[in-house]
């Protein structure tokens, strides 16, 4: 099953408490709640645009993917690319856990990234 993945892409970003950053930049506290518990039944256009401009991504980033039971796609299926990442596994994850001396490698290589 396909579904919106907003503490997922928030984490990505660094965003540690997505309803709360959610209500900041404007949605309302009902809407933030069921975006970031997954029970949103569906979602507008509009909202999707504005999350994509405000987390700086594409739709297919707020998306995770989740086998129904019975359901199952080949390993090199792109689905598998949506699969639903742990917090822990994050990058900002990854980052707060990370020693400081290795800070200033990721920070290079980060540099170089935006200077290809």
């Amino acid at each position: 099953m396909l579904y919106l993945d907003i503490v997922k892409a928030c984490n990505n970003k660094g965003i540690d408490d997505p309803k709360r950053w959610m209500v900041k930049n404007g949605f309302s506290h009902v809407t933030a709640a069921r975006l970031t518990q997954n029970t949103q039944a569906s979602i507008n256009y509009n909202i999707l645009e504005k999350l994509c401009l405000l987390l700086f991504c594409t739709p297919n980033e707020l998306l995770s993917w989740q086998p129904k039971d019975n359901a199952t796609a080949q390993s090199t299926h792109p689905l598998q690319k949506l699969k639903h990442v742990a917090k822990e596994d994050s990058v900002a994850g990854k980052l707060k856990v990370l020693p400081t001396e290795k800070i200033a490698a990721v920070q290079k290589f980060l540099d170089d990234l935006a200077a290809q």
